[in-house]
C-alpha cells in the first residue's frame, strides 16, 4: 500500500507551521489536528463544520451532549476509526482516568462528484494480505494497511488528488517511489503526512508498522 512511501516525501513541515499546536497539517483538502482530551474533563460547547475521520490512538469512553438534549455514549478501541459528519452545537466529556489523544482528519472540501479511480495496481489489490478497506463513502476510502518487519510491499499505485496517512506506532520506513530517489523516514505514533496526486511507490518498514490511509474522493 504505497501510502507510506509517499506520506513520508511529504511531512508536515512542507506546510507553513500552523498557529494551533494541535494543528498538524493544513491545505485546501484538509486540516489535521491531534485532539487531546485530559482525564474527566468536559469540553465547551462547540460544533464542527466539516465532516471528519477520526483515528484513535488511546482507547476511551465519552459522552456526547447535543443541543436539545440527546446524550451519545461512545466506547472507542485504540487504533479505531471512525467517521464523524459534521453538526450541531454539542459538548464532549471524557468518563476515563486517562488521556484520549484523536488525530481528526477534517474534509474542508465537499465530495467531487468524480468517479474514485483506482488503478490495476492499487494497494487493496496487490497488497490485500496487509491493506484492507476500513470503510468507504462518496467522500473519502479508508483503509488500514499492516507492514511485517523487513518485507517490502508490492509497488502499487494512488491516482487520486490526494491522501492522509497517520502512523499507529513508531516506525522507520524505506520507501521507493517511480521517479524518485530512495529514502528513509523515521515516524512517531500518531504522526500524519499529507501526499498529493498520483504516485507510485512501495514501503519496507524496519519494524511491525501499521498504518491509516485516508484517500480523497
Amino acid at each position: 500500500m504505497r501510502l507510506p512511501a509517499v506520506l513520508i516525501l511529504c511531512a508536515t513541515s512542507v506546510f507553513a507551521q500552523p498557529a494551533d499546536p494541535r494543528v498538524k497539517i493544513e491545505n485546501e483538502y484538509v486540516r489535521v489536528l491531534i485532539a487531546t482530551d485530559l482525564p474527566r474533563s468536559k469540553s465547551a460547547p462547540h460544533k464542527h463544520d466539516f465532516n471528519r475521520v477520526m483515528v484513535y490512538l488511546d482507547a476511551g469512553e465519552m459522552e456526547i451532549r447535543h443541543e436539545g438534549g440527546r446524550v451519545e455514549k461512545q466506547v472507542r478501541r485504540a487504533g479505531e476509526i471512525a467517521w464523524s459528519a459534521a453538526g450541531g452545537i454539542h459538548t464532549s466529556e471524557n468518563l476515563l482516568n486517562r488521556t484520549l489523544r484523536i488525530v481528526e482528519v477534517e474534509l474542508k472540501k465537499p465530495p467531487s462528484g468524480k468517479p474514485f479511480q483506482v488503478s490495476a495496481r492499487d494497494p487493496l489489490k496487490v497488497n490485500a494480505k496487509h491493506c484492507v478497506p476500513a470503510f468507504d463513502n462518496d467522500q473519502v476510502r479508508v483503509m488500514r494497511c499492516k507492514y511485517p518487519a523487513n518485507d517490502r510491499e508490492p509497488m502499487h499505485e494512488h491516482l487520486n488528488l490526494g491522501r492522509v496517512t497517520i502512523t499507529l506506532n513508531d516506525v522507520e520506513l524505506n520507501v521507493k517511489t517511480e521517479g524518485a530517489a530512495d529514502r528513509t523516514v523515521a515516524l512517531k505514533a500518531g504522526d500524519s503526512a499529507w501526499n498529493a496526486g498520483p504516485v507510485v511507490h512501495s514501503a519496507q518498514a524496519s519494524r511491525d508498522a501499521e498504518l491509516i490511509i485516508v484517500d480523497l474522493k
